[in-house]
């Protein structure tokens, strides 16, 4: 009998630990999924700063993740002339990736990713 409760109450904690442990695991998917989605706005927002207006399709995206530097090749469809335009630009975040920003305009993404800051 002695052997039986003990047996309950290792089960019971052990639940009670794998429980714990799904939830933490699931918060911290949570918080990694909405810090991916505001760095990818504040991203969105930098393209979009010297456009105002204009319809923005990523058509190619290349990233150089040690420096925060991402290349993009993008088409921007002015809705009020109907023009559309396409440029490679290089979008750059600080060090911490708080901040993004507008780079350079390329005449070709290879030329792009030729400018990444290798250290």
């Amino acid at each position: 009998m002695v052997k039986q409760t003990i047996r309950i109450i290792v089960r019971t904690t052990l639940i009670l630990f794998a429980l714990l442990a799904s939830l933490a695991v699931l918060n911290l998917l949570a918080f990694c999924a909405a810090l991916h989605l505001n760095t990818e706005g504040k991203i969105k927002a930098a393209l979009r700063s010297r456009h105002p207006g204009a319809q923005l399709s990523i058509r190619a995206r290349t990233e150089w993740g040690y420096d925060n530097q991402i290349c993009f090749d993008v088409e921007l469809l002015h809705p009020r002339s109907g023009q559309t335009q396409r440029k490679i630009v290089m979008v750059n975040g600080d060090s911490d990736g708080g901040t993004w920003r507008y780079g350079r305009e390329f005449a070709s993404m290879a030329e792009c990713e030729k400018s990444f800051n290798r250290g």
